[in-house]
């Protein structure tokens, strides 16, 4: 019988954007033919101030594949996708600011 592993990435708590392109098929597609491993988004978003209600998951990534390194390789670059994207949110919103008109 051939050997299944699995991992859970939860994606819930990330700035929407990131969730968003995280979760497309543009983005999905490729590290899963890089890996091998299975992507599916499960769960749904809850917001912050909202908590869960029984039954109720957060929005996350359920990864599988035939081996254990697929399995971490494709979790170790959904997490660097994540990271670039709330990289480049954090990096506009300080440049936004930075920008602002002042009246002399």
């Amino acid at each position: 019988m051939p050997e299944h592993y699995e991992a859970e990435l939860e994606i819930n708590d990330f700035p929407q954007n990131a969730c968003g392109k995280v979760t497309h098929k543009e983005t999905l597609d490729p590290i899963s033919e890089w890996t091998g491993a299975a992507i599916t988004t499960r769960g749904y978003y809850i917001p912050p101030e909202k908590v869960p209600g029984p039954g109720d998951r957060k929005l996350y990534l359920f990864i599988e594949g035939p081996t254990e390194q697929s399995v971490k390789r494709a979790k170790t670059e959904l997490k660097r996708v994540l990271e670039d994207i709330n990289m480049q949110v954090t990096s506009l919103a300080g440049s936004a600011q930075l920008g602002r008109y002042s009246v002399v």
